[in-house]
């Protein structure tokens, strides 16, 4: 597949080896409208592929996209796993979802310390649009936590 070659997600996923930086984004992008179209399973095969590009901001959209897919499919352990991994990526403009949703994941399942501890890292990375959310959630398990 080339870059001149129309976008083909069955194609794609037949093939091997490594993914060109507009085959990755139009991945990215068709899984994404999978996600949004209910296709969990079919998105979470492309956020695969994806996975392992040489770009760390790109491996972490597919890294959060499949958790994401897979937190659909009732598979939380698996989607925290990912999103968890998407954190030891280095800092890249998917970090900031990672840590938020592994903290709310980590909530689902009754962890609250580790909850907190994640959602702290998340403040550090909070747009300041979202820093107000992110306040109120950490008091509510401060709250919880005594």
């Amino acid at each position: 597949m080339t870059d001149r070659t129309p976008y083909d997600s069955r194609l794609l996923l037949d093939q091997s080896g490594p993914l060109s930086r507009d085959t990755a984004l139009a991945a990215l992008a068709q899984a994404a409208s999978l996600v949004a179209s209910a296709d969990f399973l079919d998105a979470a095969r492309l956020y695969q592929r994806v996975i392992g590009f040489n770009d760390a901001s790109i491996t972490g959209a597919a890294m959060v996209g499949l958790g994401e897919a897979l937190h659909r499919l009732d598979r939380d352990d698996d989607a925290l796993g990912q999103w968890e991994a998407a954190t030891e990526l280095g800092e890249n403009e998917y970090t900031y979802v990672a840590w938020r949703n592994v903290a709310a994941a980590r909530v689902r399942a009754g962890d609250l310390r580790g909850a907190l501890g994640a959602y702290r890292e998340a403040d550090r990375r909070a747009p300041r649009e979202e820093k107000a959310e992110i306040a109120n959630r950490m008091g509510w398990l401060s709250k919880e936590l005594g």
